[in-house]
Parts: structure tokens; C-alpha cells; sequence
């Protein structure tokens, strides 16, 4: 856990935020409501939102600080930035809990301020600092959690923090715009923070028990809502704490058109990953491929797919520094470079599931730009490709399917390798599929291995899309008939 302390900002922007009709009926909301989930579209401006309300509820001593908690981009590249991006906030004094590299020794909340920043791995520190202090001397009392599904699983160390920190908050709002990205089963945790268990208990347990049941093997781990009641139950009990906008609603953004590529493996890839898949074992050239379960067999094949595999590390031998890995195609470079060429000098944003992939990727195109973590680094990416500079950059997308605003230049979206998780699946694509993109369509291309496990997470993916947009088209509906 790394946190430092962080002087108030300056360089304010001369620009006035005037809020659209919108974003004022969001923050009416969250005066008249102290426990509020947003389910905000990206693009939306909800951090702006959250800003405005805390200015309103601290000019009417409703409440002294806020907390934010909220991942590491957002940390550094959302909040600070926008409130130097506005005059109305340049009263608003912020300090980001967090540092990249070290802990300070002399480090303490101590200093006042406005809004306090901290990434969820920072709670334990934070839990320390406040250690012996009475709740009502804490030095914030607003809680915002932003991009909540960090939260959704209620087991986690993450969520026990939080847990512990609840009682002591006026005002609890969490943000998100992606609250079920694998399924309701998702929502607990997140609701939790708002409500402290009023709609589902504090027990993971009791929440199965009434609301789901398991389908298939046990290790498969797969819930689904005992019944059509228990689904639409859910449903209003989360309505009835949340506010749901939706991007398309209010903002004309450019259309979405999926433009799958498919490729065909080369004969010897496909025995490979045919050996794999049936009998959890291959010999490539001279190395043996062994996976001693079903889901390290899907990952392996996973890896073939995308036209390499890691090499077997024999566990008598010192783990090597970094893994090696046997090249099996290069299929999917073949076909991003005929998608490079023809966009022809167009942007293009990559996404890529392994390091291996990230390798070849640099190997085959040599002016590739990459998002690996620095935040300085990243913020000068971010501001290079907004003005047209990049041609090409590749990020993970799990990890960086957050806090990054692309959408001033490109509109090209390529996924070298799909990835299992729709939340940053959504996400990514949204980086530059938001407001400012002029554009009048974003394009999401999707590089898929016929006959493989890409088909079958393409055909995940899309089910979940439709199980999230189910849920909050439902709450939505639901919020409207309680308010009539």
C-alpha cells in the first residue's frame, strides 16, 4: 500500500461548469437522498456532479469532507484534474492519499482538506491513520466510492475495510456505470455501501440462499436467480436507492458497429490446441504443455489462440524471473497488420490480454505506444494521443479500462485478444466511445480464432451485455413507477 500527502492544487482553469438539466435533477438527487447508488453512463460527468453536490451540502453544513475512494487512474487522472478543469471548484481543496512509488514516514491526515483521495489498497493505511479516533473526529464524513464494482465481492479484504467505515459517514454515494458486469450476484456488495445491508443483508450466504440457486458443477460457481420474483424483487430493492441515467439519453454519441475478425489457425496450432482442449496436454516441438485442471487446460488455449503459450515451470527449479514462452502463429498480427494498413495512419487503440501478447505486439510494430502503469507517463499519452500524435497504442485493458479519456482523436477500438470480464470489456471501448468524440461511429473490432475459446467468450460477453442492460433498464423503470 502506497500513500503520500498532497499539497492543495493551483493552476485553476477561468472556464464555468454550467450543468446540463440532467446532471442538476442528479444533484437534486443526492441532496434530498444520503445513501444513493448513481449508475451513470460514462460521459455523463459525474465526478462534476459529485463535486457541485458536495459544494451545495458543505455551504449548508451538511457535511465537512469527503472521502473518495476510487481506483488508481481515477485517483490521478479524474479527480484532480477536474477540479482544476473548472472555476467553480477552485475553493475546493484535494489531496490524493497515494503515492506510485514509496510510503513517507511522516505521513498523516492531519492536514485539512476538502476531499481526500485514496485508492482501495490504501484503506488498510488509512484504517491505522483513523485507529483510536472517535468517528466523529474523522476528518471527512461523505463517503464516494467511485467505479463500485471494485467492491461487488463481499469476501474480499477490500470490502471488510469499507465495511468497518460505514457507520461513520453522513452521507454514502457510490458511482458506477457498469453494477453487474458478471451478473447479479454482483450487486451485494456495492449496495451494502449505500444501505449498510438494509436491501440484502450483510451475509453473502443468506443473499444466495434467498435470491439464487446453482446451476451446473459446483466449481463452476454458477448462480442464477431462483425464480422471475426473486429477479424482479432485486430489481426494486435496488431501485429504490439508486438514480440510473443513460448516456444515449442525453447526449449524441457516435454509433457502435462491431467489425469482427475472423482468422482460421494454422493446421499444426489447431492439434495443438485441439490436444489441450481434449486431453489437457500437448507437445509443442520439444516442450510439454500439461494443465492439471479444466480452467488452466481454457487458459492455455487461450494463449494458443492468440499465437503463443508459457512454457511448464518445473517447481523443483528456482522460479525464473520472467516466464518463457514458445511462439505456436502469428495470425492475429497478420490480421491487425492488414486492419493498421488499412486505416492507413488512422488511430488505433489495442487491446491485449497476456504479456506475451503485449510482446509480439511491440516485436511486429515497432512505433507501438504503451500504457504499463506510470502515471506521469500515462497522462502524457493521454494528452499525445488526444492531439493526434499516437497511431497506435496498445493498453490492458485490466487495468486501464478506467480514468483515461480518448475520445478527442479515433475512432478505432481493436481487441487482439478478447477478455472474460465485461465490465472492462465495456469499459475500454468507452474510453473512446464517450462525449467529445466527434466521430459519427466508433468501430470495435474483434480478432477471433475460429473453432476456439474466443467464440465462446465472445458469446459470454455478449450475454452478460445483455443481462447488465436488462437490469438497469429494470431499475430504471422500477425508480419511475415508486416516484409516481
Amino acid at each position: 500500500m502506497y500513500v503520500r500527502r498532497q499539497s492543495k492544487l493551483s493552476k485553476f482553469s477561468s472556464k464555468k461548469w454550467i450543468p446540463h438539466k440532467y446532471q442538476l435533477r442528479a444533484i437534486a438527487k443526492g441532496i434530498t437522498h444520503k445513501y444513493l447508488a448513481y449508475f451513470l453512463d460514462p460521459g455523463l460527468g459525474k465526478t462534476s456532479i459529485i463535486l457541485q453536490l458536495f459544494k451545495i451540502l458543505k455551504a449548508n453544513d451538511h457535511v465537512k469532507a469527503i472521502l473518495v475512494v476510487a481506483p488508481l487512474r481515477p485517483c490521478y487522472l479524474v479527480w484532480p484534474k477536474e477540479v482544476r478543469k473548472w472555476k467553480n471548484f477552485s475553493n475546493i481543496s484535494i489531496t490524493v492519499l497515494h503515492d506510485e512509488w514509496k510510503v513517507p514516514k511522516n505521513i498523516s491526515i492531519k492536514q485539512k482538506h476538502d476531499i481526500y483521495v485514496i485508492n482501495p489498497e490504501g484503506l488498510p493505511w488509512l484504517l491505522k491513520q483513523l485507529k483510536g479516533k472517535r468517528k466523529v473526529n474523522w476528518p471527512f464524513d461523505m463517503l464516494v466510492v467511485d467505479e463500485s464494482t471494485k467492491f461487488k465481492n463481499m469476501s474480499s479484504g477490500r470490502f471488510k475495510n469499507i465495511k468497518w467505515m460505514l457507520g461513520a459517514f453522513k452521507r454514502r454515494y457510490i458511482l458506477t456505470g457498469t453494477p453487474i458486469p458478471n451478473g447479479l450476484r454482483n450487486i451485494q456488495g456495492q449496495m451494502c455501501i449505500v444501505d449498510q445491508g438494509e436491501s440484502f443483508g450483510t451475509k453473502k450466504s443468506y443473499f444466495y440462499h434467498d435470491y439464487f440457486k446453482r446451476i451446473g458443477r459446483p466449481e463452476w460457481n454458477n448462480w442464477v436467480p431462483k425464480d422471475k420474483q426473486c429477479e424482479i424483487a432485486i430489481y426494486k430493492k435496488v431501485a429504490k436507492f439508486t438514480m440510473r441515467m443513460k448516456a444515449t439519453d442525453y447526449l449524441e454519441l457516435p454509433e457502435k458497429i462491431i467489425n469482427p475478425i475472423v482468422i482460421k489457425l494454422p493446421r499444426k496450432a489447431q492439434k495443438y490446441y485441439d490436444e489441450m482442449e481434449a486431453d489437457l496436454f500437448t507437445l509443442v516441438e520439444q516442450d510439454e504443455l500439461n494443465a492439471a485442471t479444466s480452467g488452466v487446460a481454457s487458459m492455455k488455449c487461450h494463449q494458443i489462440a492468440n499465437g503463443c503459450v508459457y512454457k511448464d515451470v518445473d517447481p523443483l527449479l528456482p522460479k525464473p524471473k520472467t516466464k518463457e514462452f514458445v511462439l505456436i502463429h502469428e495470425q492475429k498480427l497478420n490480421a491487425l497488420e492488414d486492419l493498421i494498413e488499412e486505416l492507413d495512419g488512422k488511430p488505433l487503440l489495442i487491446g491485449y490480454n497476456f504479456k506475451h501478447d503485449l510482446i509480439q505486439l511491440k516485436k511486429r510494430f515497432k512505433g507501438i505506444k504503451v500504457i504499463e502503469g506510470n502515471m506521469t507517463q500515462t497522462s502524457k499519452i493521454e494528452s499525445d494521443w488526444n492531439k493526434g500524435k499516437i497511431p497506435l497504442l496498445a493498453a490492458y485493458p485490466g487495468s486501464n479500462a478506467l480514468g483515461l479519456n480518448l475520445q478527442e482523436c479515433g475512432q478505432d477500438v481493436c481487441f487482439y485478444s478478447l477478455i472474460h470480464n465485461y465490465e472492462d470489456y465495456d469499459q475500454f471501448i468507452l474510453r473512446v466511445l464517450r462525449q467529445g468524440n466527434d466521430s459519427k461511429y466508433v468501430r470495435v473490432h474483434q480478432i477471433i480464432a475460429e473453432n476456439t475459446i474466443d467464440e465462446a467468450i465472445l458469446m459470454s460477453l455478449n450475454a452478460k451485455e445483455r443481462k447488465q442492460n436488462t437490469f438497469l433498464d429494470a431499475i430504471k423503470r422500477y425508480a419511475k413507477t415508486k416516484s409516481s
